[in-house]
């Protein structure tokens, strides 16, 4: 049995849309989340 649930708290619209989103009108109301990703160093030696 999984214990672990996912809530989604802040829904977000999307930043681009696709074809079926225009054709069942789903462009107005915010269903997802948009991933931000942070690339970076794992030691920071080499900052400038």
């Amino acid at each position: 049995m999984d214990t672990a649930a996912n809530v989604l708290c802040y829904p977000q619209k999307p930043l681009v849309y696709n074809r079926t989103d225009t054709y069942f009108d789903n462009t107005e109301l915010p269903n997802g989340i948009n991933a931000v990703v942070a690339i970076m160093c794992f030691t920071g030696y080499n900052q400038e």
